[in-house]
């Protein structure tokens, strides 16, 4: 079989969901959203936002749990690799706990690359959900 440079792969599952939830979105706000009496407008802002966030989860993949990871492991000193979401996920919660304890204990008193990498986080948690904030915020 001859080799066709025009030819793309399938999208995946997940390029079609957010396609899909993109096409819902610019619908929503182009021709529904004008069409809401002002006492329902808010309820719409709130679903578009909702969408907002949802794309921005499904556009990022793993990179965001990714981070958190890496930030987490780093606060303890340690070398997490990246792997699947739910071995992300499991090791997120595992690293949490540990530091949250650490930090309980004392043992991170006054250690500022801990205050950096947590920070770090919670820059890349508020980028996915709440990107207008950090803007505001000038974070």
């Amino acid at each position: 079989m001859a080799s066709d440079e025009s030819f793309s792969p399938r999208p995946t599952s997940s390029q079609r969901s957010i396609e899909l939830l993109s096409a819902i979105r610019e619908h929503v706000a182009a021709t529904i959203a004008p069409e809401i009496p002002k006492e329902k407008r808010y309820d719409v802002l709130m679903v578009l936002a909702a969408l907002d966030i949802v794309l921005r989860e499904l556009n990022s993949g793993d990179a965001t749990l990714d981070k958190a990871v890496q930030a987490y492991a780093e606060a303890l000193g340690e070398d997490e690799g990246a792997g699947q979401t739910e071995a992300l996920e499991e090791t997120l919660q595992a690293l949490s706990a540990r530091l949250s304890l650490e930090i309980r204990e004392g043992q991170h008193d006054g250690a500022w690359q801990v205050h950096r990498q947590l920070r770090r986080h919670a820059v890349a948690v508020l980028e996915e959900g709440n990107p207008k904030y950090l803007r505001t915020r000038g974070a």
